[in-house]
């Protein structure tokens, strides 16, 4: 069996092997969300089918055994098939219609709030935040590609916030602001 090549076979396979707990009943995602993750533990992830009317996933890779699953390899073989991983990347295609664009909102269509059942995780937190956001980002010359996982504060209905380190991303965001130009990122 391969890593699985969705949300939805992630969670499927996860469900089978017994290691998802769906959660029907109505969930607030300012601290509720955040608190029933933390008292359920990192042995079994969650799927939150009402979280201000949406869906949420959360704590799928929190253990050895959701990773397996997700891998699709006995627990033991993890770091193999992450080693397997990193000496074979996949190439990336380029396809004219994809799961991923089931909804596609534009401009001032776009409101992250509204859209996206963002979560306040802590009393503390400046506001809600994506936790996980997976940065996908190219160099200017298109010839390096770097994703990352960021902590993002959505700030406003188009705008996050996110720390950058001097890394792989920082130093193409340099590159394009050498010339004036945004950043192409999806996140």
């Amino acid at each position: 069996m391969s890593a699985a090549a969705s949300l939805r076979e992630e969670l499927d396979r996860l469900r089978a092997d017994g290691l998802l707990r769906d959660v029907r009943v109505p969930v607030d995602p300012e601290y509720e969300v955040a608190a029933v993750a933390a008292a359920a533990g990192t042995s079994m992830g969650l799927l939150f089918h009402d979280v201000a009317g949406r869906s949420v996933a959360i704590g799928t890779a929190g253990g050895r055994d959701l990773v397996a699953s997700s891998f699709g390899v006995p627990r033991g073989e993890i770091a193999a098939a992450f080693l397997d991983a990193m000496r074979a990347p996949l190439t990336p295609q380029t396809v004219t219609d994809a799961p991923v664009q089931e909804i596609v909102l534009r401009d001032d269509e776009i409101d992250l709030r509204r859209d996206l059942p963002v979560l306040t995780h802590h009393e503390h937190d400046a506001g809600p935040y994506i936790t996980t956001g997976v940065a996908v980002a190219e160099s200017r010359d298109r010839t390096l590609r770097n994703v990352s996982y960021h902590r993002m504060q959505v700030r406003s209905a188009r705008e996050t916030g996110l720390v950058v380190v001097q890394r792989h991303l920082a130093r193409m965001i340099e590159e394009f602001e050498a010339v004036d130009e945004p950043t192409p990122v999806a996140i």
